[in-house]
């Protein structure tokens, strides 16, 4: 039935469609699966394909950085000192440390390796997935332009502890200094 119109209440409406229209739903979908005959192969075969490109190099990338990101750990926490240092002041100081040093060395050099490691395939899968959105057909320069502003917005939060961490180094190399 009707609905009875008074303060309050709802008014239903009740359509009764023609025999022709009635099951007209069945055969065309409420959605629109019409593709235009270039855009078909564009969206089910070349786009697929850049993805699947697009994934296969991000991993790449992220695996031969992780593998540099290793050999330069390693090389630190063996203790080298590049030939460059080794004939300086501070290649003296490197190369004449106190018992212990060399395991928190390899501690700290593993400990900055995960940590390189970690915002290099941050990076890298961010900028994957930017090109992927790209690809999909996003528009991606009010991403971009986000990053830009968070990045300036970290940049200035960050000055405090650059500059802490530029003194800390300072001391620490004062004390070893004035140690010797």
């Amino acid at each position: 039935g009707g609905a009875k119109s008074g303060h309050g209440r709802h008014r239903s409406l009740l359509v009764m469609a023609s025999p022709e229209t009635q099951w007209s739903w069945i055969e065309t979908p409420p959605w629109d699966w019409k593709v235009p005959p270039g855009a078909a192969y564009e969206w089910f075969v070349a786009r697929p394909i850049a993805i699947v490109l697009i994934i296969i190099l991000a991993l790449i990338v992220r695996w031969s950085i992780a593998r540099a990101i290793d050999r330069i750990v390693r090389r630190a926490s063996e203790g080298s000192v590049p030939a460059v240092l080794a004939r300086t002041k501070a290649g003296e100081v490197l190369a004449d440390l106190r018992p212990g040093a060399a395991i928190r060395r390899r501690e700290r050099a593993t400990t900055m390796g995960l940590v390189l490691k970690s915002m290099a395939s941050g990076l890298v899968m961010a900028i994957a997935a930017i090109m992927i959105l790209a690809e999909v057909g996003v528009e991606v320069a009010p991403i971009l332009t986000g990053a830009g502003v968070v990045g300036v917005a970290l940049a200035f939060g960050a000055q405090n502890f650059v500059k802490d961490f530029l003194a800390g180094i300072n001391t620490h190399f004062a004390r070893h200094k004035f140690a010797n």
